[in-house]
C-alpha cells in the first residue's frame, strides 16, 4: 500500500469521515474532511512527535518487534458467500455497510469482519499484518496487535507518520470507542482523493499493548468504515465463538 500503513508498520514492527462523522460536505474530490465534526465522544489532542515533552520513539527509528509469530489467518469466505446479507454501522451510525461479510484475523492480530469479496493483500516488504482489500487493491482494511506498545504511543506514531507525508491533508485526532474499546483515532485526506482512518486501540487484557486498525478508501467505498464496529480482541472473539 502506497500510503501511511507501511510507514506505521515499519515504526511498530522492528509493526468522510472522521471519528467519523455526523455530517458531511462534498467537494469535487470527496468530503471536506476539515469541516466535518467528530463523534460525540470527547476529542483528544494527539501531540506531534516533535513535541519534546512526550516520550515517543523518534519516527526515524523502529519499535522492537515483540509480537509472536503469526498463525494462519481465518477466512471463512465460503460461509460468507452463502450467508444472509448483513447490515452493520460504525460507531457514529453514519456509515452503513449492507452485504455479505467474512470473518478474518487470528489470536495474534485480532479479528474483524470485512466484505465477502475482499481478498488477501500484502504490503510490499511488510509482514505480520492481517490485510484485506477489494479487487482494485486500493480500498483496504488492516489489523494487527503490537505487544509492549501502548495505544497512546501508537497514536502518536500514527500522527507523526501522517505529518511526514506531504500528500496527507487535514490530519485530525479524536478519542473514540469502536465496538466499545478505548481508542485514539487519527485520520486524514490524501490529495488523490483517498481517505485514511486509523485507530490505536487499547488492549483490555494488557494496558501496555495495543491493536492497530486502519481503513483506507475512496469516496465510493465509504461504507467499509462500518467494518470498524466488528473489531474483536482475541478474548472477546473466543467468548462469542468458542
Amino acid at each position: 500500500m502506497k500510503r501511511i500503513i507501511s510507514a506505521i508498520a515499519a515504526l511498530c514492527m522492528a509493526g468522510a469521515l472522521c471519528a467519523c462523522g455526523q455530517s458531511q460536505s462534498k467537494t469535487d474530490s470527496g468530503w471536506d474532511l476539515g469541516s466535518m465534526p467528530k463523534v460525540t465522544v470527547p476529542d483528544v489532542s494527539i501531540p506531534s512527535v516533535n513535541n519534546a515533552n512526550i516520550g515517543v520513539t523518534n519516527p526515524g527509528s523502529d519499535f522492537p518487534d515483540t509480537s509472536q509469530p503469526p498463525t494462519d489467518i481465518v477466512i471463512n469466505a465460503d460461509d460468507a458467500i452463502n450467508a444472509p446479507r448483513d447490515s452493520i454501522s460504525d460507531e457514529s451510525g453514519e456509515f452503513v455497510y449492507t452485504g455479505r461479510l467474512q470473518q478474518v484475523g487470528d489470536d495474534d492480530h485480532g479479528y474483524i469482519q470485512v466484505p465477502a469479496d475482499f481478498v488477501k493483500y500484502q504490503d510490499a516488504g511488510i509482514s505480520d499484518l492481517v490485510q484485506m482489500s477489494d479487487t482494485s487493491g486500493k480500498n483496504l482494511i488492516t489489523v494487527t496487535r503490537y505487544a509492549g506498545i501502548n495505544y497512546n504511543t501508537l497514536a502518536n506514531s500514527m500522527r507523526a507518520s501522517m505529518e511526514q507525508d506531504e500528500n496527507a491533508e487535514n490530519i485530525t485526532g479524536a478519542k473514540v470507542a469502536p465496538n466499545g474499546y478505548n481508542a485514539l483515532q487519527v485520520y486524514c485526506h490524501y490529495k488523490d482523493g483517498y481517505f485514511l482512518v486509523s485507530w490505536a486501540i487499547q488492549d483490555p487484557a494488557d494496558d501496555s499493548s495495543s491493536y492497530f486498525l486502519s481503513i483506507e478508501f475512496d469516496s465510493a467505498h465509504q461504507d467499509i468504515m462500518a467494518c470498524s464496529s466488528t473489531f474483536r480482541t482475541k478474548e472477546d472473539y473466543h467468548k462469542e465463538n468458542g
